[in-house]
Parts: structure tokens; sequence; C-alpha cells
């Protein structure tokens, strides 16, 4: 988070950095649902929007390629097969990701 809002000092910037990538180098999701906005964004901001990609391509769980492989056209609310909502808004920082990073779509107030 420190990272994604700009809040660390530039001396201590690539330590952060290294820090982060470090620990995402297994490309698993490993972050809360609230914390991957932020995860996506912080690497995105560090062009390492291949981190991001190989998370959303994980065959293990959780996953969200495993979404598409069970069939979901929409964003169920958990990552379990149980899911009561079928478009749910939960999971779906993934999708803002797609949008702004990979199809370069943003709003005016956000480039």
């Amino acid at each position: 988070m420190p990272l994604y809002f700009k809040l660390v000092e530039e001396e201590y910037r690539s330590d952060v950095e290294a820090a982060l990538l470090h620990a995402t180098s297994g490309r698993q999701l490993k972050s809360g649902e609230i914390g991957l906005r932020f995860l996506f964004g912080a690497l995105a901001g560090l062009k390492r929007n291949d981190i991001v990609f190989d998370m959303m391509m994980q065959p293990e769980h959780p996953s969200y390629i495993r979404f598409v492989e069970r069939g979901e056209t929409a964003m169920p609310e958990f990552w379990t097969d149980d899911s009561r909502s079928r478009n749910h808004d939960r999971m779906g920082h993934i999708l803002e990701w797609l949008y702004k990073e990979l199809l370069g779509i943003s709003s005016l107030s956000d480039s």
C-alpha cells in the first residue's frame, strides 16, 4: 500500500520495491481481497504486470482462471464453488487491472 499511495521516501523506495518483488516471487495470490487493488496497482507501477498476469492465471486455489474454467461469466462472490451471487464486485480488482493496465482504458481523472 505505501508504494501504491506513493508514501515511501525516495531513499527507501528501492528496498521496499525489492521486498514487494520478493514477496510476490511465487506469483500466488496471498493478500486479502481488500489488498488486491493495491497489490496489483503497486506491481503495475513497477512495470511488473507479468507478475499480476501470472497471479491471475495460476491454476492453484485461489485463482481467477478457475472462474473461467468453471464457466463463470461474471465475478462470483467467493473463491469456492458455493458462491451465492454470480455477479459480484468482490475480488473485482483484477477487472480494474485488466481495463487499465492491459487495455489502457481509464477515466480522465485516474490517468
